[in-house]
């Protein structure tokens, strides 16, 4: 599976220090799984975090972040969790799941509200989803033989 997380917009700013710019946020991205015995979404232990790099004082950061999902399967989930760096801990700033019938044949290409944000925030995740392309093998080549041409006489 192939991700761009792209970007985000209306973020709020959660430093609580007045006059210390915006948001400073970051992007988290992890597999989840449905657990049919808790009837909820689970995090896959062990599965890679993708994390974005971190813009400061901006709260419309665009990451333009590519990378591969790996330990997705068909079933499973994205989780994006969008925090705002500070000097000893992180806020969520808004958090989104996306399932995979959602994106898995077709891919996805769009903007999605995030949930959770901080109150009267409303913020929005952009991303770029591709499924992987199941190995296709080489479809066969005819070839023509070409007859020379005989002369008549």
């Amino acid at each position: 599976l192939k991700l761009t997380i792209v970007s985000a917009r209306g973020l709020r700013d959660a430093d609580w220090l007045p006059g210390h710019g915006g948001a400073d946020p970051y992007c988290v991205c992890e597999v989840a799984a449905f657990s049919l015995g808790k009837n909820a979404w689970v995090d896959k232990k062990g599965s890679a975090k993708i994390k974005t790099k971190t813009i400061n004082n901006d709260p419309n950061p665009v990451w333009n972040h590519n990378a591969e999902v790996p330990g997705f399967r068909k079933g499973d989930a994205l989780v994006f969790k969008v925090y705002d760096a500070d000097w000893t801990s992180s806020s969520l700033l808004g958090e989104l799941r996306i399932d995979s019938t959602q994106f898995y044949t077709q891919g996805f290409d769009g903007e999605l509200p995030l949930a959770n944000c901080p109150k009267g925030t409303i913020a929005y995740l952009k991303l770029n989803i591709q499924p992987a392309q199941a190995h296709q093998p080489a479809q066969p080549t005819t070839t023509t033989q070409e007859t020379p041409a005989t002369s008549g006489g």
